[in-house]
């Protein structure tokens, strides 16, 4: 911050500066305020008014007058005051007052004064006095406070100059913090490339089982072929001896040897030619079976090379939308600090020059005094030559400085920001990725369902989505349908209650993905379903499949809560098992337990019944401890104690106390919102901890979230779903879906 007051305080620049400026008067004008305590204040409201980026960018300087002010008070408190004054320089070796007030006048010259530096009255009057006692003392008081001001000069460009550095010095800090975001997407992109390898190598296996098949059937068919050519020469001889049989019986009467031989040999080759046939036939079989089992472990890996197709083609989706984030984000942060820089220096670089006039001003009017100080040393000066040359001297020198001026550095260049070239499911994608698969294991047009824009959250809700716990299904209601409901529409569970792919029972809460698809806690089933919504006309959800639970490596019991992490982790809260599973984006291998290391319980890693859960901005899991009458914030590492947001002190509606809390959100500032069935919603701050009742209804609320624009949205027991504006009571609430069905689990 700058030392001393040189510069305006802040205004909204918007609005033209004031064309006339009050100057402080010669006289201190504080005279019950010691001078150096009120240059100090002077210095302080400059720092305060330079804070703000925008201050002191008006188009007119005012600084000189500032500067006046401070310089008046550093003088002040060297005894040097100003009084009323004549430019008259005759009979001046008698009026020291005089003298004083020219000294005085001189130093305290604005510099943007036409009259010129130092006017030649004060020239004329030193060149007539006499150096009297009180004459040199003045001006050795006027030398002191030339140089305390000189040095607040310098010390006032040096802060400018470090604030420059310092400004500068952000933007590598902020360049070094896109490497870090950068370095911890390395995780990411080792993920991308080991599913990438996956994939590559499963297709080879499929390309090699591909040819196993092509080499069987061929065999199968050679084989069929050698088994029809045998059975047709089994056939044919069989039919020879029979003619032969045949003869031989017409004959019996003139029996012949030779009739008989020629029947045992048709008989030999016969039973050759049909031990031949078996042979082929059996060869055949054996063939066909090979053929079969080729065929069946090529499908089986095709259909597990298409599954790591879509996992590396979703994790590349994931990167993307990262990466994009992560440079969408240094990007805003970026040009608004070149912004804020180039206001800054403007508003220091309008100084510099007012700074430079005024340094040169003042150095002559020290060298003046100066050679005035040394001269009168010797005596009288009237009529001193010598001393009127220095004099005249001091005012054709220019006086410069490199430490009273400041270099304006350019703003440094934006680090370049690697975004993702090429998306899954286009044409350059699939040339560069999978153009080098085995000819007989090539990749499916497009396995992954990530959009190729970082999804951003609509500007206001589009419909909500609410469970319907009774009838085992998911509901859509469009904003803007009937009073009565006859808008909503199945979204999930057409099929009515089941463990197949387009049924549930007895969901409970559900998430809407940033794709659009559906994630619902489906308890009955102890799974977790991910449906994609068909966008052209949405009836139901007509792609399901299980990603946590079912008959997967994850056993669940109770799944109740649910989120997804940025990176699309899916967060599960089970309330039979009384943790919280971590489970992986791509829906396949192990979830990891990041909350309820101790079981069932009320300790800080323990849980009694989990049931609603959200991520707080720093990735901590929040979670509504359903018969612990609590609600937990647990450590996003995973491992720690978890601390106690609100409840904790029994059940019930006294101070501190829940009753049965089941859902939780987070507002876009962080605070934690949470419902109990006692018929609550509470705020807890972020800044101070505070919680307070914000809404209360005359029926349990089930389920609790945010709207865009800070509204409550909440689900009561008594079937319908309300929407509460952020200020408001729960008499100001309206019904956004009138339907009477008890609902459980919302979205937006």
């Amino acid at each position: 911050a700058p030392l001393r007051a040189h510069a305006p305080p802040h205004r909204d620049c918007r609005e033209p500066c004031d064309k006339e400026i009050v100057k402080p008067a010669m006289s201190f004008p504080f005279s019950g305020m010691p001078a150096l305590l009120f240059v100090l204040l002077a210095a302080s409201q400059a720092s305060l008014a330079m804070s703000g980026p925008g201050s002191g960018t008006c188009s007119e300087s005012t600084g000189a007058d500032h500067s006046l002010l401070a310089t008046h008070s550093v003088l002040k408190a060297h005894g040097i005051a100003g009084t009323s004054s004549s430019n008259d320089a005759k009979g001046m070796e008698t009026n020291s007052p005089a003298v004083e007030s020219l000294i005085h006048e001189a130093i305290m010259r604005p510099t943007t004064s036409s009259a010129g530096l130092v006017g030649p009255s004060l020239v004329e009057a030193l060149a007539h006095t006499r150096a009297t006692p009180e004459i040199q003392s003045f001006v050795k008081k006027s030398l002191g406070g030339l140089e305390e001001v000189l040095t607040i000069i310098l010390g006032e460009s040096a802060n400018d100059t470090m604030m420059r550095d310092n400004l500068l010095e952000a933007f590598g800090r902020q360049a070094a913090q896109l490497s870090k975001t950068n370095g911890t997407l390395g995780e990411k992109h080792t993920e991308v490339d080991g599913r990438r390898q996956d994939h590559t190598a499963c297709r080879v296996q499929q390309g090699s089982l591909s040819t196993v098949v092509t080499t069987a059937e061929l065999e199968a068919k050679l084989s069929l072929a050698e088994k029809e050519v045998a059975l047709t020469a089994a056939e044919e001889q069989r039919k020879e001896l029979l003619q032969t049989l045949q003869a031989m019986q017409g004959g019996l009467g003139d029996l012949e040897p030779s009739p008989f031989d020629a029947f045992w040999a048709l008989s030999s080759r016969y039973h050759k030619s049909l031990a031949a046939y078996k042979e082929k036939f059996s060869k055949h079989l054996t063939a066909a079976e090979r053929q079969k089992n080729a065929t069946d472990d090529h499908s089986k890996k095709m259909v597990e090379c298409d599954q790591k197709q879509e996992d590396f083609e979703t994790s590349v989706c994931q990167l993307g939308e990262l990466t994009q984030l992560a440079c969408s984000t240094y990007e805003e942060a970026y040009e608004s600090k070149v912004s804020d820089y180039e206001v800054v220096m403007k508003s220091m670089m309008l100084r510099v020059a007012d700074r430079q006039a005024e340094w040169n001003h003042l150095k002559k009017v020290q060298c003046v005094l100066s050679n005035f100080a040394f001269a009168s040393q010797d005596g009288d000066l009237a009529g001193n030559s010598t001393l009127n040359q220095r004099i005249h001297d001091c005012y054709s020198e220019n006086f410069t400085d490199g430490n009273v001026t400041l270099i304006k550095m350019p703003a440094p260049a934006a680090q370049p920001c690697d975004l993702l070239e090429m998306w899954p499911c286009t044409e350059a994608f699939t040339q560069a990725e999978y153009a080098g698969l085995p000819e007989g294991a090539p990749a499916v047009e497009c396995k992954s369902r990530c959009k190729t824009t970082t999804p951003t959250p609509p500007s206001e809700v589009e419909a909500y989505f609410v469970v319907d716990a009774r009838s085992h299904r998911v509901l859509r209601c469009p904003t803007n349908g009937d009073d009565d409901g006859a808008d909503c529409s199945v979204a999930a569970g057409v099929d009515g209650r089941g463990a197949g792919p387009s049924q549930l029972s007895g969901p409970r809460e559900l998430v809407v993905a940033p794709n659009g698809d559906l994630v619902v806690a489906d308890l009955g089933n102890r799974r977790m379903q991910r449906c994609s919504i068909i966008e052209e006309a949405i009836e139901y959800a007509s792609d399901c499949k299980t990603v946590v639970g079912g008959q997967g490596r994850t056993r669940l019991v109770y799944p109740y809560g649910l989120a997804l992490t940025p990176d699309g982790d899916y967060i599960v809260s089970d309330g039979g098992l009384h943790k919280v599973f971590r489970c992986p984006a791509s829906g396949s291998g192990d979830c990891t337990v990041v909350a309820g290391h101790g079981g069932r319980g009320q300790g800080l890693q323990q849980f009694n019944h989990p049931v609603g859960v959200a991520l707080a901005p720093n990735g901590d899991y929040v979670v509504a401890d359903f018969h612990g009458h609590r609600v937990q914030r647990c450590p996003a590492s995973g491992s720690g104690d978890c601390t106690t947001v609100f409840g904790g002190k029994g059940h019930g509606h006294g101070p501190g106390q829940l009753y049965y809390p089941i859902g939780v959100a987070v507002a876009s500032n962080g605070d934690i919102v949470l419902c109990d069935e006692g018929s609550r919603v509470i705020r807890c701050a972020i800044s101070d901890g505070n919680c307070s009742i914000v809404l209360k209804f005359t029926s349990g609320v089930v389920a609790v979230r945010m709207a865009p624009n800070g509204d409550y949205v909440v689900s009561l027991q008594g079937g319908n779903v309300q929407r509460c504006p952020a200020s408001g009571t729960a008499s100001s609430c309206m019904t956004v879906v009138p339907l009477s069905t008890p609902y459980l689990g919302l979205a937006l």
